[in-house]
């Protein structure tokens, strides 16, 4: 596929999730079984939703922090890192990055449908949202989760999203 078919290809997939031409819930495609998930099946664990790219450099740096901080507290915390672009158009680079991270990493990798992208806004990578046990947005962090101030206050989000709904 040219470059100029590649591009009208993803600007197709863009212009489709932002008319809201998608049908059904918020949705991830695993990238290595290809298992598609609705967000609503990750209830009763906070999920860090982060969107990124292989060409934004603090995405890259980010990406293995969440990583740790979402391990840090065992299976009530999930990443999910939802590539911000088509899958066609970005298969290749996703795979050839994977290969140089550890074991296991791959799980975490996700495609979005266009609902999710469209209903989760992220103009700007990295984004990452919060999302308590019950799919609530406790917080949006744009930009990289580097240093030891936005690991803190990332800590909290999640410590917020843990924590039984008040009533």
């Amino acid at each position: 596929m040219t470059a100029r078919l590649r591009r009208a290809a993803e600007l197709s997939f863009l212009l489709g999730a932002l008319l809201g031409c998608a049908s059904g819930p918020p949705a991830i495609k695993l990238h290595v079984s290809g298992k598609e998930l609705a967000l609503t099946q990750f209830r009763g664990r906070v999920v860090l939703l982060n969107f990124w790219a292989v060409w934004c450099k603090p995405c890259m740096e980010e990406i293995p922090q969440l990583f740790r901080s979402a391990s840090e507290f065992g299976d009530q915390v999930s990443l999910v890192a939802v590539y911000a672009g088509p899958e066609a158009n970005h298969r290749a680079a996703v795979e050839t990055w994977l290969a140089r991270q550890p074991p296991g990493f791959a799980k975490h990798i996700s495609w979005g449908n266009p609902t999710l992208l469209w209903d989760y806004e992220h103009r700007l990578l990295p984004t990452t949202y919060v999302l308590g046990r019950s799919g609530q947005v406790v917080e949006v962090f744009v930009g990289s989760i580097l240093g030891e101030e936005r690991i803190s206050m990332l800590r909290h989000a999640i410590e917020r999203g843990l924590a039984p709904p008040r009533t």
